[in-house]
C-alpha cells in the first residue's frame, strides 16, 4: 500500500524524508521495584 501511494504522490518531487530516533531501554525490574527505577537513581 505504501509503495503504491509513493508512486502516485505528486508531492514526492518536493519532499525529502529525514528521520532519526533515540531510545532508552531500561533494565528489567528487580523484585520490589519498578521498570525504569535505575534511571532515577
Amino acid at each position: 500500500m505504501q509503495l503504491t501511494l509513493a508512486r502516485h504522490d505528486a508531492l514526492n518531487e518536493y519532499t525529502r524524508h529525514v528521520g532519526s530516533a533515540l531510545f532508552a531501554v531500561p533494565p528489567g525490574a528487580r523484585r520490589g521495584s519498578y521498570i525504569g527505577a535505575p534511571l532515577f537513581a
